[in-house]
């Protein structure tokens, strides 16, 4: 598999969804806690530390399980921070106000599990009420990426809960997959194809984005093995779909299942359709293109008026490819490479019509047709 793309955060989305989090420490002076699907990227972690840096911001970084060897995340804060602060009394939000170099910082958990959360939890429900009493320039700011299903601390002023939930859309991912096939020696056909039937079938999931980048072409058309791989590794056999495992998530406004839990419950009809739509989005301009050049080069051997199930046809410059096929399909003086040419795209056409799989020899065949009708156009050029 492809190595973790280090781009995706620099998508449009995602680095939106970046700029959010920041700007609720920083312009808001409130807390975040961030929850993931457990199956999410873990380089989120380097992405918001980096996004934090960048803005000059007093950053301190912490392990939430390391933090709770000394017994609470108060007691933490303080012996580990509190140097000017009088040990003497007992731990208390009044004293962890006093930290000066914990006044107007980002603190960040890591690590967080739900062995920890809870006395993490426990403490910043507390912190926010006593935080409402402090400047928004003397109050710490936490934030808490959560991978997984936590409680969480709803309906608080100076405590924000978001979500990983309809964040990225079908841009965002063609362009991460674009990235990933940035450098391979592709055509510029295979390389769309690639781009709109990898983003398709993946929709949010950079790990089947990445897995599938890496694949041959005929892998990529025919991905149900692969994505129940992708399905067992994440112990989805035997589950229902839900935001919590990554198997479900809302995607440009609907909620979608992941192809990888479809492939695990043998529900190829909708990976199949995620195939189609993509290819039809790709093909049928490029066999509208094919069939513009074809009748340039047949024109002569095309008849006007033509009478259709649809109506009358005055020019030729209106024939679709299947009325070009019905006029020269048995002319010889039509050469025999264009004749079939537009026998296969009259197939190809056939095919996307009636939902039916286009095969990688059908993909191969229309790059064959593309350079071939090339060919014969720069010929006529020259003649």
């Amino acid at each position: 598999m492809a190595a973790i793309n280090s781009d995706f955060w620099s998508l449009p989305n995602p680095s939106a969804f970046l700029r959010r989090i920041v700007d609720n420490s920083i312009i808001e002076g409130i807390s975040t806690i961030i929850r993931f699907p457990k199956t999410f990227r873990k380089d989120f972690y380097n992405a918001i530390e980096d996004s934090f840096l960048s803005m000059d911001v007093k950053f301190i970084s912490v392990n939430s399980k390391d933090a709770l060897v000394l017994d609470s995340p108060l007691t933490y804060l303080l012996k580990t921070y509190g140097k000017s602060v009088n040990r003497r009394n007992l731990p208390s939000m009044g004293s962890l106000s006093k930290v000066e170099t914990l006044k107007n910082s980002v603190i960040f958990l890591r690590e967080t599990d739900d062995q920890c959360w809870p006395k993490w939890c426990s403490f910043l429900d507390t912190y926010e009420v006593f935080s409402h009493s402090l400047p928004v320039n003397g109050r710490a700011k936490f934030v808490v990426p959560l991978f997984g299903s936590f409680d969480t601390l709803e309906g608080k002023i100076c405590i924000r809960t978001v979500d990983w939930n309809d964040c990225i859309d079908d841009i965002d991912i063609m362009v991460f997959v674009s990235n990933i096939i940035r450098n391979r020696k592709l055509s510029q056909f295979q390389r769309e194809i690639r781009i709109a039937i990898i983003s398709s079938i993946a929709l949010w999931d950079t790990e089947i984005a990445e897995d599938l980048a890496s694949r041959e072409l005929k892998e990529i058309l025919n991905p149900v093995k692969l994505l129940k791989r992708i399905a067992e590794k994440r112990k989805w056999n035997d589950s229902k779909p839900a935001w919590v495992s990554g198997s479900e998530m809302a995607f440009k406004g609907k909620t979608a299942i992941n192809s990888a839990f479809l492939a695990s419950i043998d529900d190829e009809r909708i990976i199949r359709k995620r195939i189609w739509q993509p290819l039809a989005q790709v093909l049928l301009p490029f066999i509208e293109e094919q069939r513009s050049k074809i009748v340039s080069l047949v024109e002569n051997e095309l008849m006007t008026p033509f009478e259709t199930s649809f109506g009358k046809i005055e020019t030729v410059a209106d024939m679709e490819i299947n009325h070009i096929h019905h006029q020269i399909k048995d002319k010889k003086t039509v050469e025999p490479e264009i004749r079939n040419a537009v026998l296969h795209l009259v197939y190809i056409r056939n095919k996307l019509a009636h939902f039916a799989p286009v095969s990688y020899e059908d993909i191969l065949l229309c790059e064959k047709i593309k350079k071939m009708l090339a060919d014969y156009s720069q010929e006529a050029l020259e003649d």
